[in-house]
């Protein structure tokens, strides 16, 4: 039974990554959109064991990657973004399983913004602009926001 209760959330949260990719807002100076996909990605971490986290962004990845329509589509660039994702989720885990959720969703988005970055360097970007400030500093208040209401929302589970 427990077998089946982490399968059901694995996948639940493979869903969750997929429809917050969708629910996407593109910025006219960076490559990359706003999306709900962090705040997923938190959630992920810290409702999930570090492996059934692993494994949810796992899929999610592997899946998108293959084809299924579960990326956001922005482009190559963004591939550090989702490796950033599969790495963030057990530490998030990790880290809020001894009590540091907030710090641990704090350093889930420094590992999705480094490997964002990272990508984005690698891929190249728009002309003028920074890989920090187009890969991270337009999205860190709201990154911010969404630990905070990741952190939030996985309490409010936990009490019902």
């Amino acid at each position: 039974m427990a077998a089946m209760s982490a399968i059901l959330a694995v996948t639940g949260f493979v869903v969750l990554t997929a429809m917050g990719a969708h629910a996407r807002f593109p910025l006219p100076f960076t490559p990359v959109p706003v999306t709900m996909q962090v705040f997923v990605v938190i959630l992920a971490g810290l409702c999930l064991t570090p492996r059934q986290a692993f494994a949810s962004q796992a899929i999610y990845v592997i899946g998108g990657l293959s084809g299924l329509p579960l990326l956001a589509h922005a482009g190559l660039g963004t591939i550090g973004y989702l490796v950033g994702f599969v790495a963030a989720a057990p530490l998030v885990s990790f880290a809020a399983r001894r009590g540091f959720a907030a710090v641990g969703g704090l350093a889930g988005v420094l590992v999705i913004h480094v490997l964002g970055c990272a990508g984005l360097a690698a891929s190249g970007v728009p002309a003028g602009l920074p890989v920090i400030a187009a890969g991270s500093l337009v999205f860190l208040p709201g990154d911010i926001l969404k630990v905070l209401l990741a952190v939030k929302a996985s309490r409010m589970a936990r009490k019902n």
